[in-house]
């Protein structure tokens, strides 16, 4: 294995010329300057002679579309860089990120992230030595340049739940925010999301959001929450652009919201929902039957009127309830027969009729039945 020394030159990279013309001792020992230049610790590896490079260099870190930018600015020193050389810059555990620059000049390197440390290099690859050597190695950090959401969740209850919330990286710019259930987001249960717009002069007033007022929202509390029991709420406000969404402060909150009344209810059916009829030029034509019933939901148990608008979809038509128009509770799952009372001289086709019901409370309910008519082949004579 070569032996590994430093040694301390009175310049930075040496030609093979001037190898000869200066003092060199091992680290500790006196030191003569045979010529002028600033004096550098470089390696002797294997005999070899590696030194650093001369100049100098500088970052300026600013933070552009949310993002961290880097700006480098170096210079290499004349005499040292000589035609083919050229600068490379290299990030720690990033690798190179920009190679075949000039002795001076100023890369933007738009690949950090925000709240992060990195070190770099600015070498030079010299074409009489045929290795890169260091100009500057240096660690820097980079500032938060998407910034959380602030806010707080004000309250929740039966009702809704309240807040205000900004984002610093633009406060005028409205944001979503998102609900869940009895967890934090990952493992509670979503509930949905709002977008903020709602005028809350306190919170300028309090020194917050740059002087918007329009960072309210509200959430009303669903129905799957009202049972009873103790729910958690947890709320969260959504950077833009995409980042950290923080929980907000005074979140979670817990709500207890009673059961709402249930309102009684019910459908109508009919079983089929397709009826025909043959028609003639001799007299009027009654179709197949369908039974209407009552669906009842929730307990209901008032009477229920039926009625179509068969005559008003077809001239001359007549829609009959048989036996009866009027379904009592007791009689909803046996229900009655409809049937249309076709006329003469009907074109032949599909009429959609509606059969409607009535409680004398609710609004209508209603059912759909499709009449085929057919007309009689006018030749045909049975035997």
């Amino acid at each position: 294995m070569s032996e590994k020394k430093k040694y301390f030159l009175s310049s930075c990279i040496l030609t093979a010329s001037l190898i000869v013309s200066f003092s060199m001792v091992q680290q500790g020992s006196s030191v003569s300057n045979a010529f002028w230049g600033e004096s550098k610790w470089i390696e002797s590896v294997g005999g070899g002679l590696i030194a650093p490079a001369c100049g100098s260099s500088t970052i300026g870190i600013t933070c552009v579309a949310n993002t961290p930018s880097i700006d480098f600015t170096w210079i290499a020193d004349d005499m040292d860089f000589s035609a083919g050389d050229s600068v490379v810059i290299s990030i720690n555990g990033v690798g190179v990120i920009a190679s075949g620059l000039p002795a001076s000049g100023v890369f933007t390197w738009g690949g950090a992230s925000s709240n992060s440390t990195y070190t770099y290099e600015i070498r030079y690859k010299s074409v009489e030595f045929g290795d890169n050597h260091l100009l500057k190695s240096e660690s820097f950090s980079t500032p938060n340049c998407n910034p959380d959401p602030i806010g707080w969740h004000d309250a929740s209850s039966c009702a809704d739940t309240h807040g205000w919330t900004c984002d610093p990286s633009n406060y005028s710019q409205p944001i979503d925010v998102h609900f869940y259930a009895d967890g934090p987001a990952g493992s509670g249960t979503f509930l949905g999301s709002v977008t903020t717009g709602q005028s809350r002069p306190d919170v300028p007033a309090a020194g917050f959001c740059d002087g918007n007022a329009n960072v309210g929202y509200s959430f009303a509390t669903p129905n799957s929450l009202k049972d009873g029991l103790n729910h958690t709420i947890y709320t969260y406000a959504i950077n833009t652009p995409a980042g950290n969404n923080p929980l907000l402060q005074g979140s979670p909150r817990t709500i207890n919201c009673p059961a709402p009344p249930v309102t009684p209810d019910y459908i109508l059916n009919a079983d089929p929902n397709g009826i025909f009829a043959n028609i003639s030029s001799s007299g009027p034509s009654i179709s197949s039957k369908t039974k209407i019933t009552v669906g009842p939901i929730n307990g209901f148990d008032k009477k229920v009127d039926l009625s179509s608008n068969v005559a008003s979809v077809i001239s001359g038509a007549g829609g009959v309830f048989t036996p009866k128009d009027r379904l009592n509770k007791n009689e909803y799952s046996d229900g009655t027969f409809f049937y249309v009372s076709v006329p003469p001289g009907t074109a032949a086709g599909s009429y959609n009729i509606t059969i409607q019901g009535d409680d004398g409370i609710l609004s209508p309910r209603s059912v759909s039945v499709i009449l085929n008519v057919e007309l009689l082949d006018s030749t045909f004579k049975e035997e």
